[in-house]
């Protein structure tokens, strides 16, 4: 077999500092952070309000960390169909 000769594009750096400057990409950029950091920066906060200022250990504290993540995780379904039943205003 021949080898088959690959092209490659290249893309110039000020392409990119183009895309970067765009009003709905730095939007865009923003959620991401935000939505990235948040979730890491309350966790780190229940865990030093919990362990720390409260005196739990570290794995109870985590525990408690775990069943807040879970209630959160099935507490949003279960209130959707709620609302769904009852109407939004009633729930």
């Amino acid at each position: 077999m021949a080898d088959v000769p690959v092209h490659r594009e290249r893309f110039p750096l000020a392409d990119y500092w183009a895309l970067a400057k765009k009003p709905a990409m730095l939007r865009l950029l923003g959620a991401e952070v935000a939505l990235t950091l948040g979730p890491g920066w309350m966790s780190a906060l229940y865990l030093f309000f919990f362990r720390d200022a409260l005196g739990y250990s570290t794995g109870q504290a985590s525990g408690l960390l775990a069943v807040y993540i879970a209630a959160g995780v099935i507490g949003a379904p279960v209130t959707a169909l709620v609302s769904r039943k009852l109407g939004k205003h009633r729930t």
